[in-house]
């Protein structure tokens, strides 16, 4: 969902032309909740000589915050069966983790804020003991997936895995994507060649080839790569190799 704000009647003195706001939603999972949070921002500044200013701001690693508190005068009922607690722990930078999708990533019916998950295919083992048993969950979601304009077809993709789990033990995850399944057709950066004409005036036209090479913005957290055509589909069982970075305060 976007959400679009243009200013109007903007005063002479202010020598501003337009203003244009864009807020992009998407759900995005907190907890065991699907809520619909903002993903991006942009504000467009138009000045009278044609300058154009633009401010983007990108969120990511949204986390819920809260506290409850209670005061009963009444003895607490037995449980039948106690609940199981759950162990918060930390995931150090620097390490590898071999995983593979649960489920498939598809241009046609995917899109962005749809949740992802992933298994580990081997432990992750630190300071010589195993801190993450092979099965663990990772839990993330699509981040962008944007069909850009072109002279070649292609799209740009974002994935970010945001928690890890196993039995009893929950933490966050901050990682990058850094290597991949082959015959899928990704790539971290997309090169197009172009012959480019132009008047030389008396001496004629010159032509010269060009080539352009495109690489995705990375934000913290989040792994952004092209794959090109006109569509795609990452399959179920892709294995990807993720390394993790360092958490942000």
């Amino acid at each position: 969902m976007r959400l679009e704000t243009i200013a109007n009647d903007i005063p002479p003195d202010l020598r501003v032309l337009g203003i244009r706001r864009t807020i992009d939603y998407a759900r995005m999972r907190v907890r065991s909740q699907e809520l619909l949070l903002p993903q991006s921002a942009e504000v467009l500044l138009t000045r009278l000589n044609g300058i154009e200013l633009r401010n983007r701001t990108e969120f990511s690693q949204c986390r819920e915050f809260a506290a409850e508190s209670s005061v009963t005068f009444v003895a607490p009922a037995a449980l039948d069966k106690p609940l199981s607690p759950v162990t918060e722990f930390q995931v150090p930078a620097g390490l590898t983790l071999s995983v593979r999708m649960a489920q498939a990533v598809d241009s046609k019916s995917s899109a962005v804020g749809d949740s992802l998950t992933a298994a580990l295919v081997e432990p992750v083992s630190y300071r010589g003991a195993v801190l993450i048993p092979r099965g663990a969950i990772l839990r993330g979601r699509i981040r962008q997936l944007e069909r850009p304009d072109g002279p070649r077809p292609h799209y740009l993709v974002g994935l970010e895995f945001t928690d890890i789990e196993f039995a009893g033990h929950r933490a966050r995850f901050t990682g990058e994507m850094i290597g991949y399944q082959p015959g899928v057709g990704i790539s971290w950066l997309l090169r197009t060649s172009q012959v480019v004409t132009r008047d030389a005036g008396v001496a004629g036209s010159l032509t010269a080839s060009r080539v352009d090479t495109e690489i995705p913005v990375q934000l913290p957290g989040v792994s952004n790569f092209f794959i090109e055509g006109t569509a795609f589909r990452i399959p179920e069982g892709m294995q990807m190799t993720w390394r993790t970075t360092q958490l942000s305060k």
